[in-house]
């Protein structure tokens, strides 16, 4: 079998376990239909009879923008098994923790008109040991400075006292479900912009540029889906994993870090 036949059948394996999941109420978000003649601000552009009464499907719209099949099924069916926390369904993001950070890994993607918007983000320090650019570690364990992959909510914006204005973000997993208590947010910083081979690290933040964090944080902030996806990781490692959390929750003088404030130059 091919490569691209076996991410084809994947991805339809996916999907269709995500309409078992999510029941007969609710259209799993791969199928919804998308209206491309949507602008930014909501407006019509001018369409053709064709292309008004062909509105394609969000997960062959976001296909045909340059994201995998695999990744996008994988992705919305994350975002089906918790559709339930969702509380800003106009936006979600989508970022693929197995490229390099000089690549355009951050997705943003409008699920009404199926237009993504591909970003720049900065992974873990903790997650980058080679300092190469390419994460190959990650984790929940707090003081890691390690990136946690799974699925998020993009919840209240606030200011930070470091990065501006920023978000909160709530791990729904048992891989990222620390991510508040660790201080993990959504933020940009100058040691992510185009033109860098690879960006600068945070301390386990998804960092974004300067130059989009204003729409990142006006389309995602407020209870919008976010999943972080990356290699597949050892159930033994994940269980190593887990013991350092439960001795870490068990131990009250242990001292958590701040893992939102420290930015790394490369």
């Amino acid at each position: 079998m091919t490569n691209a036949k076996f991410f084809k059948n994947l991805s339809a394996v996916l999907i269709v376990l995500s309409v078992v999941a999510c029941g007969k109420d609710h259209l799993p978000i791969a199928f919804q239909q998308v209206d491309p003649a949507l602008n930014e601000d909501g407006s019509l552009r001018p369409m053709s009879v064709e292309e008004q009464a062909l509105k394609p499907t969000l997960i062959d719209t976001v296909v045909k923008q340059g994201m995998s099949r695999s990744l996008a099924a994988t992705a919305f069916t994350k975002y089906d098994r918790f559709h339930s926390h969702v509380k800003n369904t106009g936006y979600m993001a989508v970022i693929d923790f197995t490229k390099n950070s000089g690549n355009q890994r951050f997705f943003l993607i409008n699920t009404k008109s199926g237009h993504v918007d591909p970003l720049y983000v900065a992974h873990g320090k903790g997650s980058d040991p080679n300092d190469d650019g390419l994460p190959t570690r990650f984790s929940n364990v707090p003081n890691s400075k390690q990136t946690s992959l799974g699925a998020y909510i993009v919840a209240e914006r606030f200011v930070s006292s470091v990065h501006g204005n920023a978000a909160r973000l709530d791990g729904l997993e048992s891989t990222n479900d620390l991510a508040r208590p660790r201080a993990i947010i959504l933020h940009s910083a100058a040691y992510v912009a185009p033109g860098r081979t690879k960006m600068g690290m945070s301390w386990g933040c998804p960092a974004v540029s300067m130059g989009w964090i204003s729409a990142a944080l006006r389309h995602l902030a407020g209870g919008a889906f976010m999943y972080a996806h990356g290699p597949s990781k050892a159930s033994k490692e994940e269980q190593i994993d887990e013991m350092t959390i439960q001795n870490i929750m068990l131990n009250p003088g242990y001292k958590w870090v701040d893992e939102s404030l420290e930015a790394e130059e490369i």
